[in-house]
């Protein structure tokens, strides 16, 4: 797999700092959630980034290709 960009939104913000950790992805946060935006290596890389968020106790709401 290329790499492919990625759109993933979670409820609420990022804990502190983790936004610094990923310098690859655009973050944008609302009341409600945060949405990352940014390219992934391969689906290893994909799949690592949504175990981290799961581990840090955030609620995946979406994950979907960025045209």
């Amino acid at each position: 797999m290329a790499a492919r960009r990625y759109r993933i939104e979670v409820a609420g913000p990022l804990p502190g700092g983790l936004a610094e950790e990923l310098p690859h992805m655009t973050v944008r946060t609302t009341d409600a959630s945060t949405t990352l935006t940014g390219a992934m290596a391969d689906a290893a890389a994909l799949y690592g980034l949504i175990s981290r968020l799961e581990g840090l106790g955030l609620v995946l709401l979406s994950l979907q290709p960025d045209p």
